[in-house]
């Protein structure tokens, strides 16, 4: 019997939308997208070098998953409100603990070091009061960790919970306090993950969660 080789899959290009909805993405976790800013379709197309299609088409996107509204002057990055804000951070109570736990287990030697660093330059960034490079840096934490978690499905809702909140980043790490205190609040995560320690991964996303929404409710009730 003649033996043939496997041959793998071709590996499916992005399309144009989905380029484009990536890089929106990658700009909203970045903390380049407040709710001051307003994205326009034709103009984005401009700087993107792309037509107006994929890039409407990727806004719309955002706005079905609740991510951006849809305003007469463009779109803009959802005002949510104190309730919808605890709704969310219920749901992520829910899911992140667990996932901690299941990145505890399967935590590498490279992927503590790529922690490591990660965690250094959101300590460096925060003393320096450079915001936006912590912003960065909490979700580059975030990808990395999230990364070792094997159910595809519990990343992906992750993900998408945790992008709803980028205001809650917006609002809290401006302030050198609570900027101060999530940068040690990686560090004990590094920790837990160093350990191996399950339970312990747990609590400190745990307790991750809470100092933001606990942070976040504060910033309002100051207004």
């Amino acid at each position: 019997m003649k033996a043939y080789a496997k041959t793998k899959p071709p590996v499916r290009k992005q399309s144009l939308r989905e380029q484009v909805y990536e890089e929106l993405r990658s700009r909203l976790q970045r903390g380049e997208i407040g709710h001051d800013h307003r994205l326009v379709d034709h103009s984005l197309a401009e700087e993107l070098g792309v037509s107006r299609m994929p890039v409407r088409e990727a806004l719309l996107q955002l706005v079905s998953e609740g991510v951006l509204d849809s305003t007469s002057r463009g779109f803009a990055l959802r005002r949510f409100s104190v309730d919808e804000i605890r709704e969310v951070f219920e749901i992520r109570h829910l899911l992140e603990p667990s996932a901690a736990a299941m990145a505890a287990r399967a935590v590498t030697s490279d992927a503590l070091k790529r922690l490591g660093e990660i965690c250094a330059e959101a300590r460096k960034a925060s003393d320096a009061g450079d915001v936006r490079t912590v912003i960065v840096s909490n979700a580059a934490f975030r990808d990395e960790w999230l990364s070792l978690v094997p159910n595809a499905h519990l990343r992906q809702e992750i993900v998408r919970f945790s992008d709803y909140v980028q205001a809650v980043r917006l609002a809290t790490l401006q302030d050198k306090i609570y900027r101060e205190d999530s940068v040690r609040r990686l560090d004990s995560i590094l920790q837990a993950f160093s350990m191996r320690d399950e339970i312990r991964a747990a609590a400190a996303i745990s307790a991750q969660l809470e100092g933001a929404l606990g942070a976040f409710v504060a910033k309002l009730e100051q207004k």
